[in-house]
């Protein structure tokens, strides 16, 4: 799983996974394993850590085994109460279960990250956080 981990965070050169930390603060139930954040519960809550004078922060997800795209989950404009994403039940967004398509089965392994609009509106691209949903 390390090795899918560093193919899924391909092209984050800025960030090491033990860098990813300062980053991202999860606050719902999870493990690292195999340098993986592993979700244990369908509550789901991100936290993007600093960024104060941002004006918005856009949240994206990938299904890194298939062809899907990127999706735009959560878009954030106030930081009054932080830059927070949060799903009461995020197996409706990043499906914990095993998919089969066509001869393909697609474990649920999905990288976040964010895009973030400065005051100045310059965006920037934090390092991708690897997910499992367990």
């Amino acid at each position: 799983m390390v090795r899918w981990s560093a193919i899924a965070r391909l092209g984050d050169y800025d960030h090491s996974f033990y860098e990813l930390k300062d980053i991202y603060k999860i606050h719902s139930d999870h493990e690292i394993n195999d340098d993986w954040y592993v979700i244990n519960d369908d509550y789901f809550q991100i936290e993007l850590l600093e960024f104060e004078n941002a004006k918005k922060v856009d949240f994206y997800i990938l299904r890194t085994e298939s062809d899907e795209g990127i999706n735009l989950v959560f878009s954030d404009t106030d930081f009054s109460d932080g830059w927070f994403y949060t799903n009461e039940n995020i197996n409706m967004v990043i499906n914990k279960h095993k998919i089969l398509s066509g001869n393909s089965t697609f474990e649920p392994y999905f990288i976040i990250y964010t895009e973030i609009t400065l005051e100045n509106g310059d965006v920037i691209r934090t390092s991708k956080l690897p997910i499992y949903n367990k």
